[in-house]
């Protein structure tokens, strides 16, 4: 069995201070540049390959219309601190405590989950309505592959 390996920085854009961004488009590129590179290391053996892996920072967000598949908004990365007024208006409005021993996680805008609805709110382009968009990089990812 052959396997390759090969991996990829993206840009990150910084459009206000705490805001921590990369272009939807250029990770999409990226991601079938890098694809292309490990094929082509394969050479003729790329025909037995049983499966291919991708990771990506999974706390990053992308905007993206279901329909289309076409982002709508840069991918927010997991090191954006535009939502911690947010999260710290959550911890003092519920029982961080109790989230901490149920799930192990904190109010933080690390987090995807605090991230979502702020998305709305936070960006400096009003996006469309939630039943147009879904907001996970991963799922974006794989329907870019699908086409």
């Amino acid at each position: 069995m052959s396997w390759r390996w090969d991996s990829r920085a993206s840009n990150k854009i910084y459009p206000g201070p705490g805001w921590v961004e990369h272009d939807a488009e250029v990770i999409w590129a990226t991601v079938m540049s890098t694809s292309r590179r490990v094929l082509q290391q394969l050479g003729e053996t790329k025909r037995m390959a049983a499966a291919i892996g991708i990771t990506n920072q999974r706390e990053t967000t992308i905007l993206w219309d279901r329909r289309s598949g076409a982002p709508i908004y840069n991918a927010i990365v997991w090191q954006d601190r535009r939502t911690a007024d947010r999260c710290r208006e959550l911890a003092r409005d519920h029982d961080e405590r109790e989230l901490s021993l149920k799930t192990g996680l904190r109010f933080d805008p690390y987090s995807r989950r605090p991230r979502s609805p702020g998305f709305w709110t936070a960006c400096p382009v009003r996006a469309r309505p939630r039943r147009q968009a879904t907001l996970l990089s991963v799922p974006w990812i794989a329907f870019s592959f699908g086409g």
